[in-house]
């Protein structure tokens, strides 16, 4: 039967083959995430390419080193070797502290702090329809108008609209498009009846032609102050903007100028409503990262129990072989007899 200690072992190093185990799965997952993301055009278009860029692939290197840290830690249980064990503690360690660092970066890059206090005004503004109220919510939207994630979320709108208002639209687009708009109680991108005309240059569409930041309808009078341009998809999935015609409603989804009457009731646009949709989704998967950090600080301390039994299994083996060459030596002297057939006192001979 095997002893208490090398029963020890035995556990301690199952749990850790195990352990390793969901490192692998883990690391799998990492990377599929990152590139899964990496190949999203709509949140590359409301971040930036290059901040998209370095997020997803900063979560494919992480997905990668954990493999092959998890490599490592078959050659643990392999060799089962106390070096070996040291490097792979110290390897995940530095796994947690990138991981963090990373994190860190993605949660500022995903931060929605302007939308979600335009959002939140709003939402006062309606409940308690006051001038204060009201005036707030302009103030608290102001920032978030003005801000590049205001433009990355408006590029995003402008695809959807387009391929869900296409002859042959793209029902995928029509669901996201309506379930943003019924998450909100909100039609289209802008408020209502409230353009405001932006000649900031901007490439809605990488390598595009740069055009203006807003466009508003052109008027003759002032009668329809404040309308936006009316917008027409074409079967390729893009749309022309025609200033001379007008629409109360921002690229509406719905019917042919304006979005269904649920949705049309509040008066506002979704501009809001979609930054924190796509972007909330993105942290909240963020959330299943601690999994990552549990696995590995798991996996750690079993590393450590496992270097821990190896080390007093050593020991042990070294105490019953330094006892057992003692025992063999006590017992490898005996008395030899003398030729006058007396016992010599205190003599030995070594067999």
């Amino acid at each position: 039967m095997m002893a208490i200690d090398e029963w020890s072992v035995a556990r301690t190093k199952h749990a850790f083959v195990h352990l390793n185990g969901v490192l692998v799965a883990l690391g799998v997952c990492l990377f599929s995430m990152g590139l899964y993301v990496f190949n999203d055009p709509h949140l590359a278009k409301m971040h930036g390419q290059n901040d998209m860029e370095r997020a997803c692939v900063g979560v494919m290197h992480l997905g990668a080193a954990l493999l092959l840290v998890a490599a490592l830690g078959c050659c643990v249980v392999v060799r089962q070797s106390g070096l070996h064990l040291k490097v792979f503690v110290l390897a995940l360690l530095l796994m947690v502290l990138l991981q963090l660092r990373h994190a860190l970066y993605l949660h500022g890059l995903f931060a929605s702090a302007d939308a979600a206090a335009c959002h939140g005004a709003i939402a006062a503004a309606d409940a308690h329809p006051t001038p204060s109220a009201k005036a707030a919510a302009d103030g608290a939207c102001r920032a978030f108008r003005a801000s590049a994630m205001w433009t990355g979320a408006y590029a995003v709108w402008q695809q959807l609209w387009a391929e869900a208002m296409k002859p042959l639209p793209d029902e995928g687009a029509q669901a996201l498009l309506q379930s943003v708009q019924d998450a909100g109680s909100c039609c289209g991108f802008g408020e209502r009846a409230r353009c405001a005309p932006d000649a900031t240059k901007v490439a809605w569409e990488l390598g595009a032609a740069v055009e203006p930041r807003q466009r508003c309808a052109r008027h003759p009078g002032s009668a329809h102050a404040g309308e936006y341009c009316f917008s027409v998809a074409d079967r390729y999935g893009s749309f022309s903007q025609h200033c001379s015609l007008h629409t109360q409603w921002d690229f509406a989804y719905g019917t042919y100028d304006g979005c269904q009457d649920k949705n049309q009731a509040s008066g506002h646009g979704c501009a809001a409503e979609l930054t924190l949709y796509m972007n909330d989704w993105i942290r909240s998967s963020l959330r299943w990262g601690w999994l990552v950090v549990l696995a590995e600080a798991a996996t750690a301390l079993a590393a450590l129990r496992l270097l821990l039994a190896l080390a007093a299994n050593r020991e042990r083996e070294l105490a019953k072989m330094e006892s057992g060459v003692g025992g063999g030596a006590a017992n490898a002297y005996q008395t030899v007899p003398q030729a006058a057939g007396g016992v010599a006192s205190g003599h030995s001979l070594s067999i």
